[in-house]
């Protein structure tokens, strides 16, 4: 995951900006499909500074992005246990199976997780024009 941050006019680009920053990529959590922990070789987020979007902050994996007029680390983090693994071309383990009482199927049955799903990259506008809001 990459977490993008603007600080461009009118933002807060501050110490405590940045404390917040680093306190959201130290308590990372564990991958949500494979349980790998964060930092090293594992995943863990990007954060870097990008001043050409259209919010303060942007939340990216896999081709999918999350608009964020703040920092608010429980959506980043659902978006991530929504996206994360489980939109990732080069797949880190194997995809957890299906519970030993389940009946084989012949085709996979569509998702019921309920969890958000993030927009497609390549179904938004670029970052430069995507609507402010919530």
């Amino acid at each position: 995951m990459v977490l993008l941050y603007r600080c461009g006019a009118g933002d807060t680009c501050d110490q405590s900006q940045q404390d917040a920053l680093r306190a959201f990529v130290s308590s990372f959590p564990p991958s949500p499909v494979c349980k790998l922990p964060a930092g090293g070789n594992s995943p863990s987020p990007v954060v870097t500074r990008f001043d050409q979007m259209a919010t303060p902050y942007m939340a990216l994996v896999w081709g999918r992005i999350l608009p964020l007029q703040t920092l608010d680390t429980a959506a980043i983090l659902r978006f991530y246990a929504a996206e994360g693994e489980r939109t990732n071309p080069e797949p880190q383990c194997a995809t957890p199976s299906a519970s030993p009482s389940a009946a084989p199927s012949a085709s996979p049955a569509p998702s019921t997780s309920g969890l958000p799903t993030g927009a497609p990259a390549s179904d938004l506008p670029s970052p430069s024009v995507v609507a402010s809001g919530g």
